[in-house]
């Protein structure tokens, strides 16, 4: 049986609503996904202004897409890139 990490989670749900998880930082991501401030990953992000939020937020999209159509899908950004530190 394989065993699911929280990020392994979060990376399924973002797929699910059409996003993309990525591991690697690239010119098409577009939010960070962080589970603390400060680190590496999240200075990056800040300082090339992405929007960070965390796992909470993917939680809360995923959720609310259970009862209402909900997608990454946008027709100004039409791909939403997840970049998940955990």
């Amino acid at each position: 049986m394989m065993m699911w990490s929280v990020k392994d989670e979060l990376h399924e749900r973002v797929q699910w609503m059409f996003g993309e998880a990525s591991k690697d930082f690239h010119d098409r991501v577009s939010h960070l996904v962080a589970g603390e401030v400060g680190s590496k990953k999240y200075v990056v992000a800040a300082q090339l202004g992405k929007t960070i939020m965390t796992p909470d937020w993917v939680d809360a999209v995923w959720n609310t897409a259970r009862f209402t159509s909900v997608s990454t899908y946008n027709r100004l950004t039409p791909t939403v890139v997840i970049w998940v530190q955990l």
